[in-house]
């Protein structure tokens, strides 16, 4: 009699912790910065498939995407979402960061570099108390070949919630160390020669 109990125990809780986990009925997403980052908007009804694709020309930084998920419960679906971003902003990229800000917590994940394949993850902060009711977590990449203007960085990772959610991916590439110093030469040089019109 017991193990009859034990079995229907056992047998209730992986039947709930089937039915626990939500499917993702909707996505939307689209720019949050069209002047820095843009991208078409894009709706996906949902289904058995949670790998959704991202693809976007970065003009400027940092860049945003508004993302606007709806589930049927208020379960854990795990999200991959794989971004192929150009690199539009005139210099090369030598590192990368994702942030992540959302109104609840969540998880952080499987964060990986397809192009160049020479790019690795550097770091993943999961997010920690929030600020203002909004947590934060952040994957940086780097390490790699640089992305040249006109090339793509192909890279993904998985999101893990709960129910439905909104939240925004904040895209901030690195320049490469050279042209930073010309970038600031040639802000001191625009100073100085607006000072010495101005004499």
């Amino acid at each position: 009699m017991k193990l009859k109990i034990l079995a229907f125990a056992v047998a209730a809780s992986f039947l709930t912790g089937l039915t626990a986990r939500a499917n993702i009925i909707g996505l939307t997403y689209s720019s949050g910065n069209s002047a820095a980052l843009n991208c078409p908007i894009y709706t996906w009804p949902g289904g058995t498939n949670t790998d959704v694709s991202i693809y976007g020309y970065q003009h400027s930084d940092p860049g945003s995407i508004n993302f606007n998920v709806t589930t049927d419960s208020s379960g854990d679906p795990t999200l991959t979402l794989g971004n192929a971003i150009v690199n539009d902003t005139g210099f090369a990229w030598t590192g990368y960061e994702v942030t992540v800000t959302m109104g609840q917590t969540f998880t952080l994940s499987s964060a990986l570099v397809t192009v160049p394949p020479d790019w690795t993850v550097s770091s993943i902060m999961q997010p920690g108390a929030p600020v203002a009711g909004v947590y934060t977590g952040d994957i940086i990449f780097g390490a790699g070949t640089p992305v040249q203007p006109g090339q793509a960085l192909d890279f993904s990772y998985q999101l893990s919630f709960l129910g439905s959610v909104q939240f925004t991916e904040t895209l901030t590439p690195t320049p490469e160390p050279g042209t930073c110093s010309l970038l600031l030469g040639g802000l001191a040089l625009c100073g100085w020669i607006t000072s010495r019109r101005r004499r």
